[in-house]
């Protein structure tokens, strides 16, 4: 069975979070919409994202964060 890893893309519109394999292919990918507030709303949804995701042989998480 093949490895995986998971992908958080944390932005100003839109948070993503993917199950990806090791080859590179896209098992999973769900989508929310950043909260304005920020802070730990933004925790919350990754979270909730992160739980619709199959957790099986999952190696590593890579997260992706607005800044400069």
């Amino acid at each position: 069975m093949p490895d995986f890893v998971l992908a958080v893309d944390i932005g100003g519109t839109n948070i993503r979070v993917a199950r990806v394999s090791s080859a590179g292919r896209i098992s999973h990918r769900f989508e929310a919409v950043t909260p304005p507030c920020g802070g730990i709303a933004v925790i919350d949804t990754v979270v909730k994202l992160l739980q619709r995701v199959p957790q099986k042989n999952v190696r590593a998480l890579g997260v992706d964060v607005p800044g400069l």
